[in-house]
């Protein structure tokens, strides 16, 4: 093989493999450019849901911080008011989907609306929502958990009742 031929032979070579490994760098750097870009759009899209949520839980307790505010000072003393009260709330019920709830101090349950049957006076006071509530006598938002009445998740919104000489 003449010299000539050889050189050639050698800088295709070098010209190939500089070509091939140019190739190589560059599917990497773009398989990561794409993972990052995948990674900051997921990432907007979870801050984006998370802040709607965060958002309607904020609007679900001051929904429920107003109603307590509106609730009569008395309405602990008679079972037949406290459950005309509640149930005469029935934009309430659209926000938040499940029940409305009055609970004695002593975390049990006083009327519920809507209404179901043997509830009344069912005992609650071990339930974190309730003792986080009485012990620090503010509004409270419950991490979810399985429901009484239903088969799915559910949070509870609470506030107390600051209301002197009920048991």
């Amino acid at each position: 093989m003449k010299l000539k031929a050889k050189f050639t032979l050698a800088v295709s070579t070098v010209v190939i493999a500089i070509l091939a490994l140019t190739a190589v760098f560059v599917f990497f750097h773009y398989k990561q450019s794409i993972r990052d870009t995948i990674a900051q759009q997921q990432f907007r899209m979870v801050s984006i849901l998370t802040d709607e949520v965060d958002n309607k839980l904020i609007d679900s307790q001051r929904q429920v911080i107003a109603l307590s505010k509106i609730t009569p000072v008395d309405i602990m003393r008679d079972r037949a008011k406290a459950q005309a009260f509640l149930d005469s709330k029935p934009g309430e019920h659209t926000i938040i989907d499940n029940h409305l709830f009055l609970f004695t101090p002593s975390g049990k349950l006083f009327v519920e609306s809507p209404y179901i049957p043997g509830r009344r006076g069912m005992d609650f006071s071990s339930r974190q929502y309730i003792t986080d509530t009485i012990k620090y006598k503010k509004p409270y938002i419950s991490d979810p958990f399985k429901g009484t009445q239903s088969h799915h998740s559910s949070m509870m919104f609470t506030v107390p009742l600051l209301i002197v000489g009920v048991k």
